[in-house]
């Protein structure tokens, strides 16, 4: 593995992370392992209201969809909203590390994918349609069978 110009992990033959992308993210319990044949970000993140992060980074950008109350609904949206934006920095291969206000074009052009978990929120951003397919792992389970 190396890491791209921003940070952003990848695989250190030149010939292999033209054809195989991956990206992780960990939160609330939750691991989440994107892989494509193209650039892409996935996000998981606990269900949280962040008003500090709204008025930072959603207004400037015109996100006032994501500027909820702290309320179940409100703290699910705002989690959506970031996570899904999250996605698409990550799948951009910058993170925050550019400044998005400064970049707004970095959210431009994204097919994003986004599911309430117990508790969390994930998306997925690639530049292409996609699927996405959700395979449950319990690591706990899985040490104690390797362990029998």
């Amino acid at each position: 593995l190396e890491r791209g110009r921003y940070g952003k992990p990848r695989l250190a033959s030149s010939a292999a992370h033209e054809r195989i992308h991956f990206n992780l993210s960990h939160d609330a319990g939750y691991v989440a392992l994107g892989v494509a044949g193209e650039p892409l970000g996935v996000d998981v993140s606990r269900l949280a209201y962040d008003r500090r992060g709204v008025e930072r980074l959603f207004q400037p950008l015109g996100l006032a969809s994501a500027a909820f109350d702290d309320t179940p609904e409100g703290r699910m949206g705002f989690s959506r909203t970031w996570t899904q934006l999250e996605a698409m920095l990550k799948a951009s291969g910058v993170g925050f590390s550019t400044g998005v206000r400064k970049h707004p074009e970095l959210l431009e052009g994204w097919h994003v994918w986004s599911k309430s978990l117990d508790g969390a929120m994930l998306s997925c951003a690639c530049a292409n349609p996609f699927e996405v397919q959700l395979v449950p792992f319990n690591a706990r389970e899985e040490l104690a069978r390797l362990q029998a």
